[in-house]
């Protein structure tokens, strides 16, 4: 027999599945993520495809779920949309299991880490940079132990050498064998992650100023995403470029290095600066009848050896295949 509700019992469940609030958290989520107001009534192929990303972690957390599994959701967020994320997180009470390469947000979220290297899962209390202590600790414990093993044997060894011929010692030099026997080294697998080191070196020195900006402005048809910017910039500085996303960050870097045309305004590099240049969007650059290795000596410097080439070459692939893996 079907259970018959009345209108007033089904209004109670309703508010206790917080039905009427609903709406409002949904909205307040998709704000936090980014999402304007205008667009949260819309249809989903109206948002731009790197937003639709960000509807589906407000999904995620609309349903405040008792455990919450997040692979890598800070990608393609900006600054303040991460310090937004980590409040979120931090004030809810659910069990988590996230898969970030953010260390900053790990810090400020989590309260445990687990380290999966070489097919062994190892967790650790604290967040990321106490995990890193205490797992730099433990390793140079295990060796810190098998050094003193090692010393240990090669003590006990040298006497049963000098003295397991000896008849009057024999018995001793047996017992010290089989201590040896008993004492076991620790195995201290070095890590499957690779940290590449590049160096780079200057040809020539700089003078004082490395770049010189004077008046630049840059804008599409809906107007100017920078006007007059005025910008020194001297040998040695490093700066970040800070804003939310479609601030116009990428288009005044490809308006630096003479991608873009500006619409008014001057840009001044050192005289004898070379340009390296990262782009967020590089698929165009990429010719696919070039392996990795040929495609690397488009840009070999005077002097670099195919070693050189190929230990770049390395590091690119791997970083390839852990993004795949992860």
């Amino acid at each position: 027999m079907k259970k018959r509700y009345k209108v007033a019992d089904l209004e109670v469940k309703y508010g206790e599945m917080d039905g009427y609030s609903a709406e409002a958290r949904a909205g307040e989520l998709l704000l936090g993520v980014g999402i304007p107001v205008e667009q949260h009534y819309g249809p989903m192929s109206e948002v731009a495809p790197g937003w639709k990303l960000r509807v589906l972690l407000a999904q995620a957390l609309f349903a405040d779920p008792d455990i919450l599994l997040l692979d890598e959701p800070t990608n393609n967020l900006d600054i303040d949309t991460i310090r937004w994320l980590e409040q979120v997180l931090n004030e809810r009470d659910s069990t988590m299991i996230i898969i970030s390469h953010d260390r900053h947000f790990l810090n400020m979220v989590c309260t445990h880490m687990a380290d999966l290297d070489y097919g062994e899962l190892r967790v650790y209390p604290g967040n990321y940079d106490e995990y890193m202590t205490a797992a730099t600790q433990a390793r140079e414990r295990l060796l810190a132990d098998n050094a003193k093993k090692k010393a240990q044997i090669a003590e006990l060894q040298s006497f049963v050498s000098r003295f397991s011929a000896n008849a009057s010692k024999s018995r001793q030099a047996t017992s010290r064998a089989r201590q040896i026997d008993k004492i076991k080294l620790e195995e201290v697998k070095a890590s499957s992650r690779q940290n590449p080191f590049i160096r780079f070196e200057q040809d020539k020195k700089l003078f004082r100023n490395a770049l010189e900006v004077e008046g630049l402005t840059k804008g599409f048809d809906n107007g100017p995403l920078f006007k007059n910017l005025n910008l020194l910039l001297e040998v040695g500085e490093k700066l970040a470029v800070l804003g939310t996303n479609g601030v116009g960050k990428s288009t005044l870097l490809k308006t630096l290095v003479g991608d873009l045309q500006p619409d008014s305004g001057t840009v001044k590099w050192s005289e004898n600066a070379r340009i390296g240049y990262y782009a967020q969007d590089h698929e165009y650059e990429f010719e696919n009848d070039l392996t990795v290795f040929e495609w690397m000596s488009q840009w070999k410097q005077e002097g670099d050896d195919e070693q050189a080439v190929r230990s770049i070459s390395v590091v690119c692939c791997s970083a390839r295949t852990t993004s795949k893996a992860s």
